[in-house]
């Protein structure tokens, strides 16, 4: 895998290995999130989140993936109100302790796509 290179769901499916139960659909509520976040998320083509699949290592651990805007606006406080939304969404049974988000963008709509992959991890606390 060359990190240096940019965004290919085919290059990073492959790279999650064996473990990786790869299976495309959507994330709960994730018309009601795309539109909440419209100032920062690229729903182009109506695939502004997209659920990858399960990696399985102890727990499943879900993989997101997200299309972001290349703007200002898209902050990484923002960025991380969009991953914790998409986990408070689902069901707490419906991953393990955390999920992974692979937050791209299109450079100036050549092929060069810009990405970074974030680790959120859940756990329950009762105070």
């Amino acid at each position: 895998m060359r990190f240096d290179c940019g965004y290919n769901r085919e290059d990073w499916v492959e790279y999650l290995g064996d473990n990786f139960k790869y299976k495309v659909g959507v994330a709960p509520r994730e018309e009601e999130i795309v539109k909440k976040y419209s100032d920062c998320l690229d729903n182009s083509n109506n695939d502004a989140i997209v659920w990858l699949g399960d990696l399985n290592i102890d727990e499943s651990v879900g993989v997101y993936e997200i299309k972001i805007k290349n703007t200002k606006l898209t902050t990484r406080v923002k960025l991380s109100k969009i991953c914790v939304d998409i986990i408070r969404a689902g069901s707490r049974h419906a991953f393990g302790k955390g999920m992974f988000f692979i937050l791209y963008s299109n450079d100036n709509n050549n092929s060069n796509l810009q990405y970074r992959i974030s680790y959120v991890k859940y756990e329950i606390s009762y105070v």
